[in-house]
């Protein structure tokens, strides 16, 4: 990619972001506020599973630990990166956690993180298949009484 083409998509991009954030200034506010508080939840249910093991530990430094988490685990690469999220896991939480507090932390923050979501994401979407195969089953079958009922009319 030359260094022009560079300089167009820079300027595209900044063209584009001025006209988004001149028109659409509240939505901006509400993306980053509701992002804001997406992440703020996954840092407090981290927090809470901390205190729920018992550990008292002070809400900044947990916080600050959990959102080194949250970078790490985001940007590392997949495929070829596991394990890295249970290894840093196990590393940073070693500064305020007891060691054998540390493969319950890990199942803990990884199942209310990862694996409940994925769950509930997982019947979401099988719920929504059932229903949409249902009702296109409906149409079908109301499809072949319309058409059944004009080959009766027909033959008469």
């Amino acid at each position: 990619m030359t260094a022009q083409v560079r300089a167009e998509q820079v300027k595209f991009v900044k063209t584009q972001s001025k006209f988004i954030f001149q028109n659409f200034r509240f939505s901006v506010l509400k993306i980053f506020l509701i992002t804001g508080l997406y992440y703020l939840n996954k840092l407090i249910v981290a927090y809470i599973i901390i205190l729920g093991l018992g550990v008292q530990v002070n809400f900044l430094t947990a916080l600050a630990i959990l959102a080194l988490l949250r970078f790490i685990i985001y940007f590392t690469p997949t495929p070829g990166g596991s394990g890295v999220g249970e290894i840093s896991i196990a590393v940073l939480m070693s500064a305020i956690l007891p060691a054998y507090l540390l493969p319950v932390y890990t199942v803990l923050y990884r199942s209310f993180q990862l694996f409940l979501p994925s769950a509930f994401g997982a019947w979401v979407l099988l719920k929504e298949l059932k229903a949409a195969t249902l009702t296109e089953s409906c149409k079908q079958e109301t499809l072949n009484a319309v058409v059944q009922k004009h080959k009766l009319e027909a033959q008469l």
